[in-house]
């Protein structure tokens, strides 16, 4: 029997065409694909009329930007550039100054959203980068920047591992070289001022000759008898605020108020310490026995004191008030001329009371030389100089603390060596007091993992790098939030701010010079 040929086998299919019809499998991919067209086609019709509506980059966003940067929630644009990422395309300028942390940096390094990543919630903070942001240079500073300042510490993991709180300024400062103001804080903070608490003669509020400052002293110790020692804390002189040093309307007397006593002032550092607001009603500065009245000027060097002096008296030479009354001056008489023997005279007397004045005021209690060191103090009177104060405001220049979120704890908590010592013991008197900084270990106390001790839980506190410190210019660690050199590059008018800003260089006015 011959073979059967293809025809033959082929005659035998009856359906011919079974390829063309679609088998199971493919039925049902064909299914899934028309009704995922079916679901899809409502949102692009829907994504499209966003997008014609201007809209669209508020819902391709992958998250609502910060609360401070949420004019530009739907202005993708103010910040990015098409097909760059924004590490490489970072138009934070536009807004914000910035400078490099240290000199020579590279480009790379100092890239916005290399730290402060966008697009976390309305809620999220952008100053507060995570750990490894500072972490992964400062763990070795001296492999990542060879040459560094040895002046900074080279390894920091965390607060709680190996931060100690040295800053350069504590480590370096000299009391004997770089203190030119004489105060014990264990004198000013004991009963009447006065170290050996049996003291015959301590201060009493009688002796405040100012009634408003006695006033306002008798009130902040909450006694107003005359013979009630002063006794002063550590808010009697350093305050957060303009309004709780209790002024009336005028004081303090010669000095306006807004060039020391800020309103509302920020509360980070206390207001500064100047005589008129913290000293002169304990301390005036007076030079005549007989006319305690008569005070000298403060902020005034010894050449200045003496002019005043000498006008003083001749003023009161002339009128009378000295007891030269046999010579008889004239109003409209020159003290110097030579040719007048009575004016010689009064000359003379005039250069007397002059130097028991200029006396008092370097050797009294109440004198210049109370609180202030002198250079040359072995000359003339009129040729010695008072050292200027040099008072440090800021102690950590590359930190930053908050007095107004600790005010909740005692001032001593931190600084007990500006507490006086137990009345059985007192110590010796220091005027030329070191520094009063913490060490690490008080901040450690509330700040880092939690730790049971004795006393109950030590810790939880946040402890970030970003807690204390700032990244941005750190070769100007004194400049403020609100210093001229953090001001953008131009100014913009309030249509192109909210716009996003010039983003080619656009014009607008200058930034003003500092």
């Amino acid at each position: 029997m011959p073979p059967e040929t293809t025809k033959e086998r082929a005659a035998r299919i009856a359906d011919r065409k079974y390829f063309q019809r679609p088998d199971r499998l493919t039925r049902v991919k064909n299914g899934l694909s028309l009704a995922a067209l079916a679901l899809t086609l409502p949102l692009l019709i829907w994504v499209g009329v966003v997008l014609a509506s201007g809209r669209g980059a508020c819902v391709m966003s992958p998250g609502p930007v910060t609360a401070a940067h949420a004019p530009w929630d739907d202005r993708c644009d103010a910040c990015h550039q098409p097909f760059q990422g924004i590490h490489n395309a970072d138009r934070c300028d536009t807004c914000h100054a910035r400078a490099a942390h240290f000199a020579g940096q590279s480009a790379e390094a100092n890239r916005c959203a290399s730290c402060h990543a966008e697009h976390g919630g309305r809620g999220a903070s952008l100053v507060r980068p995570l750990d490894a942001a500072c972490t992964g240079c400062h763990r070795d500073l001296p492999a990542v920047r060879p040459g560094v300042d040895v002046a900074f510490q080279h390894t920091v993991r965390a607060l709680a591992d190996d931060h100690t709180l040295e800053s350069r300024s504590v480590r370096t400062f000299d009391p004997n070289k770089d203190r030119a103001l004489k105060f014990s804080h264990a004198v000013h903070l004991s009963p009447g001022m006065a170290l050996d608490r049996n003291n015959p003669r301590p201060f009493r509020l009688g002796d405040i000759a100012d009634k408003v400052e006695k006033d306002r002293y008798g009130t902040l110790q909450g006694t107003t008898g005359e013979g009630a020692r002063v006794q002063l804390d550590c808010r009697a002189c350093h305050r957060l605020d303009a309004a709780d040093f209790g002024f009336k309307d005028g004081a303090p007397a010669g000095v306006p108020r807004a060039a020391v006593l800020p309103q509302r002032a920020a509360g980070g550092n206390p207001l500064p310490i100047t005589y008129e607001n913290q000293c002169k009603a304990c301390h005036p500065l007076t030079f005549d026995d007989k006319e305690p009245s008569l005070t000298a000027p403060h902020r005034a060097q010894p050449a200045q004191l003496h002019t005043f002096l000498e006008g003083t008296y001749a003023a009161r030479l002339v009128a009378d008030r000295l007891p030269l009354r046999e010579l008889r001056i004239g109003a409209d008489w020159r003290l110097d001329r030579p040719e007048e023997p009575r004016l010689r005279e009064a000359r003379k007397a005039l250069d007397e009371v002059v130097a028991v004045a200029e006396r008092k005021l370097t050797l009294s209690g109440n004198g210049c030389a109370k609180c202030h060191l002198f250079d040359n103090p072995e000359a003339p009177f009129a040729r010695q100089t008072v050292r200027p104060a040099r008072a440090r405001d800021v102690w950590y220049e590359h930190a930053r603390f908050s007095h107004v979120a600790h005010r909740a704890v005692s001032c001593q908590e931190c600084h007990a060596a500006a507490a006086p010592a137990a009345e059985e013991a007192p110590p010796p008197l220091i005027e030329l007091e070191a520094p009063l900084v913490p060490e690490v270990a008080k901040c450690r106390d509330c700040h880092g993992p939690r730790q049971d001790a004795g006393g109950g839980p030590r810790g939880v506190a946040r402890a970030d790098c970003a807690e204390c410190h700032r990244y941005h210019n750190g070769g100007a660690p004194s400049q403020g939030i609100g210093a001229a050199a953090r001001d953008p590059g131009r100014r913009l008018d309030r249509d192109t701010f909210l716009g996003g800003g010039p983003h080619d260089g656009g014009s607008g006015p200058a930034r003003p010079a500092p």
